[in-house]
C-alpha cells in the first residue's frame, strides 16, 4: 500500500507541475499576442514620431514630399 500512495503522489506532482507549465505557455502566447496587438496599432505612429525626435536632434531637416 505505501508504494502506491508514493506512486499517486510522483504522479499528482508531476501533473501539477505539466498544468502550470501549460499555463506558463498560454499566458506567455497571450502576452506576445499583446505585445503584437500594441504594435499593430502604435507601432507606426511611435515610429515616425521617433525618427522625428532623432532627425530633430540631429538638426537635420525632412525632406518635403
Amino acid at each position: 500500500m505505501k508504494s502506491e500512495v508514493l506512486g499517486a503522489i510522483i504522479a499528482m506532482i508531476f501533473g501539477i507541475i505539466w498544468v502550470t507549465i501549460g499555463f506558463g505557455s498560454a499566458v506567455l502566447v497571450g502576452l506576445l499576442a499583446l505585445i503584437g496587438f500594441l504594435l499593430g496599432k502604435y507601432g507606426r505612429s511611435l515610429l515616425l514620431q521617433l525618427i522625428s525626435e532623432v532627425m530633430s536632434a540631429l538638426n537635420m531637416d525632412r525632406k518635403q514630399s
